[in-house]
């Protein structure tokens, strides 16, 4: 499933890039949001992995991992907004940029906005985190 989408979205692929979850994770979890709609058995969900050759028991340990790879990526971003390392002041401006990405999912963009996306995400990280590099 991620390879696909991968392909055709130059946006997942830099979000991709920047995260902490591997990209079998991220398959994944693509195939667990996806089962919420349909595919509610556990063989099929396996089956729309980019792997198609693995076993139920390493999916689930994959499925495992992700739900606990992302359940530290929130412990840390509260974490550090706690400490003040992220202002809450700043987080109107995430919020903002999460519901453009939603907006945005799967709608087919020019070179030109592909980049201004990019340097609009980057620049927003750059000032969410208030410690220098």
């Amino acid at each position: 499933m991620l390879r696909r989408r991968l392909a055709e979205d130059v946006i997942l692929e830099y979000l991709t890039k920047s995260s902490i979850l591997t990209a079998a994770q991220l398959d994944t979890i693509l195939c667990e949001l996806q089962a919420r709609t349909n595919l509610k058995k556990l063989k099929d969900r396996v089956a729309r992995r980019d792997s198609r050759n693995i076993t139920l028991g390493a999916y689930l340990g994959t499925k495992k991992q992700a739900y606990r790879r992302v359940k530290k990526a929130v412990n840390t971003i509260l974490l550090l907004i706690y400490l003040g390392a992220i202002p809450l002041d700043t987080l109107p401006s995430l919020y903002r940029v999460a519901e453009l990405l939603s907006q945005m999912d799967r709608h087919i963009l020019r070179e030109e906005e592909k980049r201004q996306i990019k340097k609009l995400l980057n620049e927003t990280v750059d000032r969410l985190v208030v410690i220098s590099q």
